[in-house]
């Protein structure tokens, strides 16, 4: 599944960041998509590891390690109008499992 969406966003010429997110899950992965209800990738910070593990280096070259987050199509709609901050508030907020697709 991610390798399908990584593609696909790396075609499109785009960089990721923290806050950004994309819809597509349905064609890189229907069954998903379906099972899970989740129809799109929300990119963070990788929160459950430390801090050592976010910023690799090796051969002189850092890099930024993100997590993706599996996410329905209302979240990707709250993301757009509220922005990454006050989705991010809100999962904390709610104490969200971001972890259980089916959430």
């Amino acid at each position: 599944m991610m390798g399908r969406q990584m593609y696909a966003i790396a075609k499109r010429g785009l960089s990721l960041e923290i806050g950004m997110s994309f819809g597509g899950l349905e064609g890189a992965s229907p069954r998903f998509a379906k099972d899970s209800g989740k129809s799109g990738l929300y990119f963070c910070e990788p929160f459950p590891f430390h801090e050592q593990f976010r910023f690799p280096t090796g051969r002189g070259v850092g890099a930024e390690l993100l997590m993706a987050i599996p996410i329905a199509k209302s979240e990707r709609e709250f993301l757009k109008r509220w922005g990454a901050v006050r989705f991010e508030c809100l999962l904390e907020g709610e104490d969200v499992d971001v972890f259980d697709s089916t959430r």
